[in-house]
């Protein structure tokens, strides 16, 4: 099943990314989340330096977030510099696969689940989706699987 995550991956990483439903690749990634476990975790502090480093190497900058439940900048304004622009909503993993679901302040739309996947500790790829509110990986699914408001964004955010 490893092989098919990264197969999905690839693939969406080299067609590029659109701002538009893409129902092929959404479906795909339906069929590999669920025929995994995943444990899940609250803070960013659970995810490997690796991963972290990953994902600055891609996006250019580090990724800050608060833990669940934490206070966060909610607005575009930074009112308090200190604090991130993202909130954590779930942290889960599954072998080589991390899902990062986050809550982004600002005007746009809030929600977003980064996949992550990893070969051993070397990032392979990265996706983002734009999603509605979900606090799990089963509820991630009912919302693939309705393909209402699931946009792929890229690994930028």
């Amino acid at each position: 099943m490893k092989a098919i995550i990264l197969i999905f991956l690839i693939a969406i990483g080299e067609a590029g990314f659109s701002q538009s439903k893409d129902s092929t690749a959404i479906d795909n990634l339906l069929r590999a989340l669920s025929s995994q476990q995943f444990t899940y975790s609250y803070s960013l502090k659970s995810v490997p330096k690796f991963v972290k480093r990953g994902i600055k190497k891609i996006e250019g900058r580090k990724f800050r977030a608060a833990d669940k439940g934490k206070k966060f900048n909610a607005t575009d304004v930074s009112l308090h510099p200190a604090r991130p622009f993202r909130r954590i909503i779930y942290i889960a993993r599954s072998g080589n696969l991390f899902v990062i679901t986050y809550e982004q302040g600002g005007f746009r739309t809030p929600y977003k689940s980064k996949f992550v996947h990893c070969d051993k500790k070397k990032i392979s790829s990265i996706v983002t989706l734009q999603v509605p509110y979900h606090e799990t990986i089963d509820s991630l699914e009912v919302a693939l699987a309705r393909k209402e408001n699931v946009v792929i964004t890229g690994p930028f955010d």
